[in-house]
Order: structure tokens, then sequence, then C-alpha cells
């Protein structure tokens, strides 16, 4: 892990240039591959050109229009000519066909609503279909229809979507403290198990695979992620559950689901949390001087803040988090065609986002990583529209977590085992602590941070050297990323202005050490909004939220030797106050194939 942090006043080279994007999008259909397969072929024989070879879903180049792939793999994508890429709004080759029916859950019928993917050519048939199981929010009038719009966009895409009627008031405190959380009655776990288990008996059995998505909104949010944790990886009917992806829409908290922590470790392969900041359930549960139960939280403690080897960070998900400006409670209800203007652009948004994730983490379609990770804004985002991502791999190289040090033994919510060792400050222009994130102003994290204060009229910097001489090989990795943001209502931060930071490298070159070019770090001020807090009164509603900078490596110029990376710096220019967390390098680097 990090040896020793420094600091010193130098003023930074900047330097741009952004990354190449180069990935490939694989539809999972079984027939049009196979008649794409033998176009191929007949193309090869005639051509005498060697076929490419043909791997699982979403590991290969798609089986079909060679002379297309050949033309685009020297061709970079970049985030200005989003109409290159595909616009995740729009749905694909499938119709949606609706289904009414009632089950028994816990004794008691409950109206289920399920969206079936439909080709729109007749002689091709729905198999090895993803199924997503959305429980709905609680109170006023929601249900599964409210989420009709989302359903059928999904159900579009190649999803079974399948959301029964449930009361989350059907179980208690005491409930929760079960020790088996799947048998708990009126659980959500005990809800999902009992759809999942119907919906394979009662249709046909090829049309699902057994990859399971769970999604849910407000106290559903909070439901689906206790309710991964208690059945991924369970046996239901005569197929092994493997939660892929798991999404909590604006997450409520109900009771104790939110106040346990849910690391999700061999539950599901990815994790998305997604709210908007005018939102009353924003503010969480608890007081003011503990982590409260918000979708930060829940965030926070998934996953892993170590190192990991290739078999353990397997069973961790790969986690993100979506912070919209503005925005309700009922963003993620879905499209509604009788909308219009500010509330229906929120709401596309939304439901492409879903899209987008979905089917990179379910179909393995990279392609998407473009909205997710590159910066891209998707054609369905209008510019009005602001908002934070936050992203951690499972598999990462850390640099620091700061979850140790300075005396503590780390929190329990972040977890985490790295150590920085000595902090070495040469400037009294910067200073810097480790703190728990929440007792920070109005900042909703579960995790410590580097707390760092600067105010000089140069610019100082942060430098993270590996211990004792340390080197290491980042060249197998695609991006850095650096979680960061401003603290609300510092001295030192100006009320809705961003700070322009920049990022450079440390490597060793014959014996010496060499600083890269330097990548633009933006770091936003945070969202405020108003809203009514938890039966309060009207009051801003301000987070010190932090978002997640990715830095693609190429970025640090061309000639910069990844293989040996001695640390990096972090230039702090003017004045102003920030948390830092989880500096890591992740994201696999692909070779584009040439035909």
């Amino acid at each position: 892990m990090i040896g020793v942090i420094r600091t010193g006043l130098v003023v930074p080279h900047k330097g741009t240039h952004k990354g190449d994007i180069m990935s490939w999008s694989h539809r999972p259909s079984v027939l049009p591959a196979v008649i794409a397969t033998m176009i191929t072929l007949v193309l090869v024989v005639l051509s005498g050109v060697p076929a490419a070879s043909h791997a699982p879903s979403g590991e290969s180049p798609p089986s079909s229009a060679v002379a297309s792939i050949a033309a685009a793999a020297s061709m970079p994508v970049q985030p200005a000519a989003s109409s290159a890429l595909p616009d995740p709004y729009k749905t694909t080759e499938y119709n949606a066909s609706r289904h009414e029916y009632r089950l028994t859950i816990d004794g008691v019928r409950r109206d289920v609503v399920a969206y079936l993917p439909v080709p729109e050519n007749p002689m091709l048939a729905v198999v090895d279909r993803p199924i997503i199981v959305l429980l709905h929010a609680t109170g006023g009038n929601y249900g599964p229809d409210s989420y009709k719009g989302m359903m059928e966009f999904l159900a579009k895409n190649g999803f079974v979507v399948v959301a029964p009627t449930w009361d989350a008031h059907a179980y208690s405190v005491v409930d929760q403290n079960a020790d088996t959380a799947s048998e708990v009655y009126g659980s959500p776990a005990r809800v999902i198990k009992t759809v999942i288990d119907d919906s394979y008996r009662r249709f046909e059995a090829h049309t699902f695979s057994d990859q399971v998505v769970l999604m849910g909104h407000s106290v559903g949010g909070a439901g689906v992620v206790r309710a991964a944790d208690a059945i991924g990886n369970t046996w239901i009917h005569d197929r092994r559950v493997r939660i892929k992806s798991v999404v909590a829409m604006a997450p409520a908290p109900k009771d104790r689901d939110m106040r346990e922590r849910h690391a999700l470790a061999g539950k599901s392969s990815s994790f998305l949390v997604m709210m908007v900041a005018k939102d009353e359930d924003i503010h969480g549960i608890g007081s003011p001087d503990s982590v409260r139960d918000t979708g930060f939280k829940l965030y926070d403690v998934a996953g892993s803040e170590e190192n990991l080897s290739a078999n353990a960070a397997a069973l961790y998900p790969d986690k993100d988090l979506l912070f919209i400006k503005g925005g309700s409670h009922s963003t993620f209800r879905g499209t509604d065609p009788s909308l219009s203007g500010t509330m229906y652009s929120y709401r596309r948004f939304a439901a492409a986002y879903v899209n987008a994730y979905l089917r990179r983490h379910v179909y393995g379609e990279k392609v998407y990583d473009a909205y997710l990770l590159d910066g891209v804004r998707s054609p369905s985002s209008p510019d009005t529209l602001v908002y934070r991502q936050a992203h951690s791999s499972k598999n990462k190289l850390v640099v620091e977590n700061f979850q140790r040090g300075q005396g503590s033994t780390g929190s329990f919510y972040g977890g985490g085992s790295s150590s920085v060792g000595r902090i070495i400050s040469s400037s009294t222009a910067l200073s810097f602590t480790r703190e728990n994130s929440h007792r920070l102003t109005d900042s909703p994290h579960a995790t410590r941070v580097l707390v760092t204060t600067w105010n000089t009229g140069a610019t100082p910097y942060l430098e993270f050297d590996y211990a004792n001489d340390q080197r290491v090989d980042v060249s197998q990795y695609k991006y850095l990323g650096i979680r960061i943001g401003q603290i609300h209502n510092h001295r030192h931060n100006e009320v809705d202005t961003g700070k322009d930071l920049s990022v450079r490298l440390l490597t060793m070159s014959n014996g010496s050490r060499v600083l890269s070019d330097g990548a633009r770090m933006h770091v936003p001020y945070p969202f405020r909004e108003w809203v009514r807090p938890q039966g309060q009164g009207t009051a801003e509603a301000t987070k010190s939220a932090m978002h997640t900078v990715i830095i693609p490596l190429d970025s640090f110029g061309a000639g910069v030797n990844l293989k040996n990376v001695d640390g990096l710096r972090i230039y702090l220019p003017g004045k102003g106050q920030v948390q830092i967390d989880n500096i890591e390098f992740f994201g696999e680097r692909t070779v584009v194939p040439v035909y």
C-alpha cells in the first residue's frame, strides 16, 4: 500500500489528452447469432479471410458486420460523437407483452404484473432472458403499475420484468433480526424467492436464463439489497440464482434494512444506487452525529476496499452510484407518454441509465462504458440535467482508501485494511487529516476520508509514494479513479463554483523520478436543493457528496512508463477544502483486434 504522503509547492504542468474508447456490443439472442455466423462463413469462403472466433456473450465482437468492424477498429470513439454510440433510450428488436395474474405470497393472494420481450421477427423465440424482479415503493398509490413505463421499456430491450404487489410493513424489526432472513415472513427476500420460483414454473422454462436482477424503489430499493444478501447464489426451483445486478432507486430505510452492512460478497456481480438531490428521503434516518441510513451508505459499505486476489475479487460486486441534481422521489417510476417537460426528461434519463447499466453488466456490452465511465452524455440526457457518478471496481489496484492510520483502527462501515504510514508535510499552506466523513458538514458518507485544506497563492500538492521504494506496474489498467468532493459551507469553497485540480503520475526511468503530463480533475460544488426532510420544516438540503473523477491513463502522455509507477501527485491551486477517498487504478485495458 502507500508509504508516505508528502506536500510541497510547485506549479503543475497541465496536459490534456482523452483516451480512446473501443469496445464491442454483443446481442445475446441465439438465432440471429447463428444466422450471422453462417453469413460470416460464406463471406470468409469467398474472400479467403480467416474467420474471427466467437466467445461467450460479452467477451468478443459481435458475430456479424465483419467489414464494418474492420473499418471501425482503427477509429476512436470521441465523447462528443455520441451519435456513433448506441442510444440507451432506444429499444431493440423486441416488442413487449403484458401479463397480469395473482400469486399467493405468504398466504395472501397478491396481484402481479409481468412484461416479457416478444421478438419483432415472429420466426425468433425468446430464449435465455434475464429476469428482473421489481419491488415497488410503499405508501400512496405505489404498486406494480407505477412502473409500467420502466417495465415495458426494459422488456423491449430483452429483459423479463416481474413486479409483485408486496407489503413492506408486513415484517417487523424483531423479524429482521432472525438468523435466516430469507425465511422471515413477508420479507423482501421471501417475496422475491416466491416470484422467481413461480416465474420459472408459469412461463416456458427456456424463456429464462439463471441470471437475475433485483430492482427496487424507495423501501423496495433498500429491500432488494437486503434480499440479495439473503438469497444470492442459492437454489430456487431447480436453478442456482445468479444475481447479476442489484439496482436500488432512491432507497429509503425500513426499520433495520439499512443499518446492517450489506457487502454483497458472493451475492451479486454489480450494484447500482440511484438518487436525486431533491428527495424528501435523501436525509435518511439517524441522529446527526451518526451515519444516516441513505443510499450513500448502501454504496459505501458494499464491496471491498482492499486489493484482492483474482479469486476473491470475483466474489465482490462492481459498484456505481448516480446522484442527480433536482428530480423527485418519483423520478424512477419510468417514462410515461402523457408526461412532458422536466419530469419526463428526468424519467427518460433514469430509464436510459438503468438500461445502459444492465446491458453492460448483464449482457456484457462494454460499449456502454462510454456512458458509465468515460463521461459521455447520453442522447437522452438534456444539457440542463446535472448529475454526479461514483464508481469502484472489484478488480483494482488500491493506491489509498484512508481507512486506517494516525492512531485510528478504521471504520466498520468503510472496511478495508490499507495504511498510509508516515505523513510528511513540507508546507504550512496545506494541511490534511483523516476523518469519518459523516462528521463533516452535511456529508452523508459511511467511510473514512482524507480531509485536505489549503490557502495559498501558489499551488501545493499532495504526493502519494509507495513504501520502501516499491514500484508498481499499472499498464494492464485503463483508468485512475479518485473519489473527491468539496466540503459544503467551508470558507475556502465558493458557493456553486467548481475547482479545477490536476493529477500527475510519478514514474522511474533510468534511476530518476519523472513526472508525467498533467490530467485535469474537476471538483464541482455540492448540490443545494429545497426539500422537506423526514417531516421537518422546509430546509435547504445540502450534501458534501463525493463523486469519482475517472481519468484515462492515456491522459498522462504517450511517453509515461506505466510499468514502473512510483506514486502520484494531486495539485491544489488557490484555496479550498475537499475530502478524498478511494484512489485506485482499475479497468481492463483491452487490445482491439485487427482483422
